[in-house]
């Protein structure tokens, strides 16, 4: 019997198991944090549980592309498919423009979580709550001070309703967007609203050593 190999794949378990723990314990900080901030913006026990199970298979979807790359990353068209797909009425209703990037670990939870409320505000009040509205999506990685960054633009775009008047207020889902990506990515997330839907721009650096384990919940 190789001990050194024995040693080293002991080893190997012991680490495993401890990622394993503070992952779900990420998790389960994640969804409690989660389940009280939609509370603050739910206007009835119905909406509570919809808005909050949007949340959550938008986690469950991310940490099953997380689990079939073994935590090496997510592919952005990959993620950006499932989110939109599952809101849209039809794949006419929306285009990824651009190659394909690996996301490391934290940023495809972050950005997921970001994606599906775009989604959702899209399905209700944007481009997807008309059959002839459209969403783009294009994105680009360049280089800044050392460090490659991802730049995002969403675009929706959707016939002109007859009245229109711009939000009095951000509604939580995309508060977390202008929060949480400058608070756990060090980047910027800016939204524009007009008659047309809503723009996004959504930038952050693609930190290759970032992974699960650094992940916040959102406070």
């Amino acid at each position: 019997m190789d001990i050194d190999a024995l040693k080293r794949a002991i080893e190997r378990q012991a680490v495993l198991v401890a990622e394993l723990q503070h992952r779900v314990r990420n998790i389960m900080a994640m969804i409690n944090a989660l389940a009280w901030r939609t509370r603050d913006s739910a206007t009835s026990v119905d909406d509570y549980a919809e808005r909050l199970s949007g949340r959550l298979m938008s986690l469950a979807r991310t940490q099953a592309l997380l689990t079939r790359s073994a935590n090496a990353g997510v592919c952005l068209r990959g993620m950006l498919e499932e989110e939109i797909s599952s809101q849209a009425h039809d794949s006419t209703q929306y285009s990824l423009a651009s190659a394909d990037v690996l996301l490391p670990p934290k940023a495809a939870e972050v950005l997921s979580l970001a994606v599906h409320e775009l989604g959702t505000n899209a399905l209700k009040h944007g481009a997807l709550a008309a059959r002839e509205g459209r969403i783009e999506v294009r994105w680009v990685v360049e280089a800044r001070e050392g460090q490659r960054w991802l730049d995002l633009h969403w675009c929706e775009r959707r016939p002109v309703p007859e009245a229109w008047a711009p939000p009095s207020r951000r509604g939580l889902g995309l508060a977390l967007i202008e929060q949480r990506v400058p608070y756990e990515l060090q980047g910027t997330g800016v939204l524009a609203f007009s008659a047309e839907g809503v723009d996004a721009h959504i930038r952050f650096p693609l930190r290759e050593r970032d992974n699960l384990l650094q992940t916040d919940a959102p406070a």
